[in-house]
């Protein structure tokens, strides 16, 4: 592994932290119909430790973990396709090029 892909792996570990220390939250909606699964709606991003106050707007509140497994996909694939494209294309000594 080069310099280069040491930095972009640092880089998307760090992504991967923050992402899951701010994660995406979301928050009841109700259903449209009896017998309708239970609807979300975006309830934005907030650090874990100072999450939405659902006492303040009556609306309750969770972690979106779809939309952070999302994210963290991603992360995962970007970093992981550019430290291909940076892989080192030196050949080995003694190698001919025929």
């Amino acid at each position: 592994m080069n310099p280069k892909q040491r930095l972009v792996l640092i880089i998307a570990v760090l992504a991967v932290i923050i992402a899951g220390l701010i994660p995406p939250w979301k928050y009841y909606v109700g259903e449209h119909y009896v017998g309708d699964p239970s609807v979300f709606a975006s309830g934005g991003y907030r650090p874990l430790w100072h999450p939405p106050d659902s006492e303040q707007d009556g609306r309750y509140y969770s972690v979106d973990y779809e939309r952070l497994l999302i994210g963290w996909v991603v992360i995962v694939v970007v970093g992981g396709i550019v430290c291909l494209i940076l892989k080192s294309r030196t050949r080995p000594r003694g190698t001919s090029t025929i």
